[in-house]
């Protein structure tokens, strides 16, 4: 199976809202006690899921309100192919905040922590977001443990950007904008 066509597909589907489910029985991804596990790193436990079997896939979510249960609707799937890992980034959801500014590279040298602990095979790394931007310099950085990148709504540079996405960007990342 062709990983990239197959996660892509996947997430096109779940966009459409082919991969939705209202079951009340739903695994609840992102506080799923049977498959999380915390990685203590110097300053914060971070926090990951792991399901399924076989090669490793690992999930970074999007920034400021995304978290791991964004992916619930693709994980089902992707866990009959996959041992799949998801990160929740450093001050989301069940990760602590630290004490150290949060960046794309701080990001990037958690997840890489993560998976080096979760696994020794080089993983297939999917991002979405600002899960994408981490995942661009994790695998830079780190080129050793990611097999193929996997980037979703993950700008390169602000080349094009209008002056409003550029004032919001910068009102996300301003701790005193984001607590109004």
């Amino acid at each position: 199976m062709r990983c990239a066509g197959f996660v892509i597909l996947l997430f096109a589907s779940v966009q459409m809202g082919l991969g939705a489910t209202t079951d009340e029985n739903a695994i609840p991804y992102g506080n799923n006690p049977s498959a999380g596990h915390y990685l203590q790193l110097e300053d914060v436990k971070i926090y990951y899921e792991v399901y399924g079997a076989g090669h490793p896939l690992v999930l970074l979510h999007g920034g400021l309100y995304g978290y791991i249960d964004e992916f619930r609707g693709v994980i089902p799937e992707l866990s009959r192919h996959y041992t799949v890992i998801a990160i929740a980034l450093r001050g989301h959801g069940k990760s602590e905040l630290g004490k150290r500014p949060l960046s794309n590279a701080l990001f990037a040298e958690d997840s890489a922590a993560v998976i080096r602990h979760a696994t020794s095979e080089p993983v297939e790394l999917v991002g979405f977001s600002t899960g994408a931007m981490a995942a661009y310099v994790l695998t830079i950085n780190h080129p050793e443990i990611v097999h193929k990148l996997i980037a979703v709504g993950g700008p390169i540079a602000a080349s094009g950007s209008t002056e409003a996405a550029g004032n919001e960007a910068e009102a996300d990342s301003n701790p005193a904008e984001l607590e109004k």
